[in-house]
C-alpha cells in the first residue's frame, strides 16, 4: 500500500485554511480591537453585576424596545458550559474514546480564542468556517498515532464555535424581530435536547441494518456517507501519519 495522496482540490482547500486562520485573526484584531475590547469589558461587567443590562450604552430603537423583555442572565449560559464540559469528560472516561481529558480543554480554549474573530466575519459577510483543519493539525502532532482521539477532539473543535455562531445568529434575528430573549433561550434548549435523541435514533437505525449497504459506494439510495468518510480520511492522515510524514519534505503533498 502506497502513501496517501491529496487531490488538487484538497490541496487548495487546505492551503486556503492555513492562510485564512492567521490572516483573519490578525485582521479582525487589528481592525476591530476597540469593539472587541468593549465587548469583553461589557461581559465582565455583567458577570460582576447580574442586574446590569446588556443593552446599557445602546440607544438605538431595537435595543430600546428590547429592554421591555427580561434578559437571560449570564449564569444561565455558564451553567450550559459546565454541564457540557462534565458530559464531555464523562464521555471520554466511560466510552473507549482513547481521548485524554486535556483534549477537551484544548478544544474549548482554542475556540474561545477564535470565537470573536470568526463570529465577526460571519456577521458581516455571512461566510462561516470552522477550526477543524487547525485542530486536526495540532492534535495530530500532540497525540500521534491516535486517529480516534483526533476525530473526537476535531468534532469538538469544529462544533463549539459552529454552535455558538448559530446561537448568536438566532439571538440576532430575535433581537430585530423583537422576540423575548428568554423565549429564544428556552426554545433553543428544548429543540437541541429533543433533536439530539432523534438524531441518535436515526443513526442507530441507519447503522444497524435500517438501510441496506449503508455507507457503501454502490448504495442505491446514495447514502454513501461523504462527511463520515472525510472525518475518517482526516483521522488517518492527520492522526496516524502526520508526524511521521509531514516532519520531513513530503513531495507527494
Amino acid at each position: 500500500m502506497g502513501p496517501p495522496f491529496y487531490t488538487a482540490a484538497n490541496l487548495v482547500v487546505y492551503g486556503a485554511f492555513f492562510a485564512i486562520y492567521p490572516f483573519h485573526f490578525v485582521y479582525e484584531l487589528g481592525m476591530n480591537y476597540d469593539q472587541m475590547w468593549d465587548a469583553f469589558k461589557s461581559f465582565w461587567r455583567v458577570i460582576k453585576d447580574y442586574k446590569k443590562s446588556t443593552y446599557d450604552g445602546f440607544d438605538d430603537p431595537h435595543s430600546t424596545m428590547m429592554r421591555a423583555y427580561p434578559e437571560v442572565p449570564e449564569w444561565a449560559y455558564l451553567i450550559i458550559v459546565v454541564i457540557s464540559l462534565v458530559l464531555a469528560i464523562l464521555c471520554v472516561k466511560v466510552y473507549p474514546a482513547e481521548t485524554p481529558v486535556w483534549g477537551i480543554f484544548f478544544a474549548l480554549g482554542i475556540n474561545f480564542v477564535f470565537l470573536i474573530p470568526l463570529t465577526t466575519i460571519y456577521a458581516r459577510t455571512g461566510f462561516a468556517f470552522g477550526l477543524n483543519v487547525l485542530v486536526e493539525l495540532i492534535v495530530g502532532y500532540a497525540i500521534p498515532g491516535n486517529g480516534l482521539a483526533l476525530a473526537f477532539i476535531k468534532a469538538l473543535g469544529y462544533n463549539i464555535d459552529g454552535q455558538a455562531q448559530n446561537f448568536v445568529n438566532d439571538l440576532k434575528q430575535g433581537h430585530y424581530a423583537k422576540l423575548p430573549p428568554r423565549a429564544v433561550y428556552r426554545v433553543q434548549l428544548l429543540s437541541i435536547f429533543i433533536s439530539s435523541f432523534i438524531q441518535l435514533g436515526i443513526l442507530n437505525f441507519q447503522i444497524n441494518g435500517g438501510i441496506k449497504d449503508y455507507c457503501e459506494p454502490g448504495n442505491t439510495q446514495k447514502f454513501t456517507c461523504p462527511s463520515s468518510r472525510t472525518f475518517y480520511s482526516a483521522s488517518v492522515l492527520w492522526g496516524l501519519l502526520v508526524q511521521k510524514e509531514f516532519s520531513m519534505v513530503y513531495i507527494q503533498f
